[in-house]
């Protein structure tokens, strides 16, 4: 899960918190997101799955029940 909020990212892994960052240098204050697909190294397709991706907006806050704990 990942949650972007202003100028703060954090990032959690089976709701364990492995990534906090804030940055006050030059913060992405709005944008979109993008799942992309690699080649390998031997340029074979890369095989990719995505299950449950969810994005939510409300005017910077987050509304769910589970952020809000955060």
């Amino acid at each position: 899960m990942i949650f972007c909020l202003e100028n703060s990212i954090k990032i959690y892994l089976n709701d364990d918190l492995k990534l906090e960052y804030t940055d006050e240098d030059n913060p992405y204050l709005s944008g979109s997101i993008g799942i992309a697909a690699a080649l390998y190294g031997n340029n074979e397709p890369s095989h990719i799955h995505f299950d449950d991706i969810k994005v939510e907006y409300c005017n910077g806050l987050f509304l769910s029940e589970e952020s809000q704990q955060q």
